[in-house]
Parts: C-alpha cells; sequence; structure tokens
C-alpha cells in the first residue's frame, strides 16, 4: 500500500487533484499496484516552515516541494519471491 506525503505551499484543488492523478499513475506503473491502494497526503507548508542551504524560509532561492514515497514490496502483488538456493 504505497503512500505519499506532500509537502508543498498551498495551491488549489485542482492542481492537488492532478497530481494525485499523476502520482498514482506513475506508482502503479513503477510498482504495479492498482489505484485503490495509493493514497496521497497533502501537508501546506509556509515560507517559515523550512529553510534550504542554511537559508530560511523566504528568503531561500525558490519554495522547496518534497515528496516522500512510502511503499513496500508486499504491497506489490505482481513481486516475484525471492530465489531459492
Amino acid at each position: 500500500m504505497p503512500y505519499v506525503e506532500v509537502l508543498a505551499p498551498q495551491v488549489p484543488n485542482q492542481r492537488k487533484a492532478a497530481l494525485a492523478r499523476s502520482v498514482t499513475d506513475g506508482l502503479m506503473s513503477a510498482f504495479g499496484v492498482t489505484a485503490d491502494t495509493v493514497t496521497l497526503y497533502f501537508l501546506n507548508i509556509a515560507p517559515d516552515d523550512y529553510a534550504h542551504a542554511g537559508t530560511f524560509g523566504a528568503q531561500a532561492a525558490g519554495q522547496r516541494i518534497l515528496l516522500k514515497v512510502h511503499a513496500s514490496a508486499a504491497a506489490r502483488p505482481s513481486a516475484a519471491p525471492p530465489p531459492s538456493r
């Protein structure tokens, strides 16, 4: 059961929906899972919620977006068993 944490600035729901579809499609392709096993969590961050390259918040060059993917081989129905010796 892959799940994804999206840490990003607040964006309109249409953009979140487009990202959800793209990420879901990518995970289905990469891990061989079905859409009903993929979950995304959108966590809003403000400019003062992070630092980059030693620079805090709004002074940092552009706001970053972080995707954390959590998945296991057990969630992958097409995962082959390990070879026997």
